[in-house]
């Protein structure tokens, strides 16, 4: 069982999507980019001219949802996932800079699913950002320490990503009794799961040596 942002937010999306159906933009503006898109698809999967456009007409008339998803930029980012998995999705913004994915409708749970790898994406951009700022940095001069007003409020920490295993259990010293319980590589101390957590923080190779295991 993985307890993680990606399949939290992958199931809002869902949701999400799954709310607006009523909603939904049939293609209108956008319909000749994802014919485009699509025919370039296919025909990089070896398919003929005459098949990946056939193709590409079905798959660019099929009805659209349009979702606000953050700023253009992570709409941007999360649409270009989509693609390089091979499902069309386009972003849009407004004046304000907000983003929008369009999609097709029956693509919703296959683009909720592509969560985890935008995470992935966004988490190595963010880790880009700070490395360049740093290596950017000025050192602080008094001028400017005397501006500055300490934050006297803290935000909680998001929770950690934990990935949940159940097991089977048998102690080496008592090999004729098994219990079930659970299992995390991270430690869970401090995370409110962790009172139902009976391993946390061990490799599989740690656990295996302190006791005989099996996946429940």
């Amino acid at each position: 069982m993985a307890q993680d942002f990606g399949d939290d937010m992958g199931n809002a999306l869902l949701n999400f999507v799954t709310r607006q159906t009523e909603n939904y933009l049939r293609f209108g503006r956008g319909r000749e980019r994802a014919f485009d898109w699509w025919q370039r698809h296919y025909k990089k999967e070896g398919n003929t001219p005459e098949a990946a456009k056939a193709m590409a007409e079905k798959q660019s008339s099929r009805e659209q949802v349009v979702v606000p998803f953050g700023t253009s930029e992570e709409a941007a980012y999360y649409a270009q996932v989509c693609r390089e998995n091979g499902t069309y999705a386009a972003a849009y913004t407004d004046k304000q800079g907000n983003g929008f994915l369009a999609f097709a409708k029956e693509d919703a749970k296959t683009v909720a699913g592509y969560v985890p790898q935008f995470k992935d994406v966004m988490a190595r951009l963010d880790e880009q950002r700070i490395t360049d700022a740093l290596n950017h940095a000025e050192p602080v001069d008094k001028k400017t320490m005397d501006s500055l007003t300490e934050l006297t409020g803290y935000p909680d920490l998001p929770a950690e990503d934990v990935t949940v295993i159940p097991v089977t259990i048998r102690y080496k010293d008592a090999p004729d009794k098994t219990y079930d319980v659970l299992f995390s590589e991270q430690d869970t101390e401090n995370l409110n799961i962790d009172d139902s957590i009976f391993f946390s923080g061990y490799s599989h190779k740690e656990l295996t040596e302190i006791s005989s295991w099996s996946p429940s």
